[in-house]
């Protein structure tokens, strides 16, 4: 075999070796996002951090935000802190008193596909302008401890969406 022929193929092997190995790793690397999310959401509500929980979403669904607060004559923390945070510290503290520490695992991640996915994209773009490549339901535990050491366990799913590399939050909730 010529010289040219030996180096195209060993070229061909390491341009699909490389491929897969960059696909192996924006896969880990998403779902290690998806677990920082998951982290972030938990301390952030423990912490009442609504400007942290800012974060979480997407600047587009931040804006949705801004628009919903002016609405009810709030700014965009005080809402972010009623809609979501109070919502569940209030319940969260009734079983426990005052919150010290939220920790989570994820127990499962289930993501769109087919139908599905195309149907929830064609929702977020016509309801919200949000354009996304990819959606799912992440399942978490949370491990809740209150201010004299009792804790509680709370199964939590969160509603989540990918915009280029990135998976932001869209809402969440517990039972």
């Amino acid at each position: 075999m010529k010289k040219s022929k030996i180096f195209s193929i060993v070229i061909i092997a390491v341009d699909i070796v490389l491929f897969v190995a960059v696909i192996l790793a924006f896969t880990i690397w998403g779902r290690m996002k998806t677990e920082s999310l998951a982290e972030d959401l938990a301390r952030y509500v423990a912490e009442d951090d609504a400007t942290g929980m800012m974060l979480l979403f997407d600047r587009k669904h931040v804006s949705i935000l801004k628009d919903s607060a002016a609405e009810y004559d709030m700014d965009t923390d005080d809402y972010i802190r009623t809609a979501y945070i109070e919502y569940l510290t209030d319940i969260l503290e009734e079983d426990l008193g005052e919150i010290t520490a939220i920790s989570c695992t994820i127990d499962d991640m289930y993501e769109y596909q087919g139908d599905e996915l195309d149907e929830t994209a064609e929702s977020m773009e016509d309801e919200y302008g949000i354009s996304i490549k990819a959606c799912g339901e992440l399942y978490m535990t949370w491990y809740v401890t209150g201010a004299d050491g009792t804790g509680a366990t709370y199964e939590v799913v969160a509603w989540i969406y990918k915009r280029g590399f990135k998976w932001y939050l869209m809402d969440f909730d517990f039972y």
